[in-house]
């Protein structure tokens, strides 16, 4: 068994789309220390395609993307879109400290569900003020056109 195995065994047992483990748990799942590499992001990095570091093929083959929660030694586990498509689309963000934890306070507190849909309430009143700014402007254009036709 690779050492890794035990890390994609795990991760095929959870239920959830996205969850945090932080270093010491990932070496009690794994029985071993993880590299002092692993302090990198590049070390969590999502790459496609062939690759030489086991590591990342665990996740992989569990269904996982990994990332890096910087400073903190956390790790967070998402989900990735399956053949049925059931997610659209995985970014990679980086946020900061103080982001990062309102994002964790609210999903504790039973607000929102998960961090997707603390970002997808996000969204939502970004595409509401989007809204408002694009009728706001639409009525200067149509009040400037008319001060032209009246100066005309």
């Amino acid at each position: 068994m690779a050492k890794y195995d035990l890390l994609r065994d795990y991760l095929m047992k959870q239920q959830m789309d996205e969850f945090d483990l932080n270093f010491q748990e990932i070496e009690n799942i794994i029985r071993a220390p993880l590299p002092e590499s692993a302090d990198r992001p590049q070390w969590w990095a999502n790459v496609r395609g062939e690759s030489s570091h086991v590591q990342r093929e665990a996740w992989r083959k569990a269904g996982y993307d990994a990332f890096l929660t910087s400073g903190s030694r956390r790790v967070r586990f998402r989900r990735v879109a399956s053949a049925s498509g059931q997610a659209d689309r995985t970014l990679k963000l980086v946020l900061s400290h103080h982001h990062d934890r309102l994002i964790d306070d609210l999903v504790r507190s039973g607000r929102y569900p998960d961090a997707n849909a603390v970002f997808n309430d996000g969204l939502r009143l970004v595409a509401r003020r989007e809204e408002i700014y694009a009728t706001k402007l639409r009525a200067l254009k149509e009040a400037a056109e008319a001060e032209r036709r009246d100066i005309d």
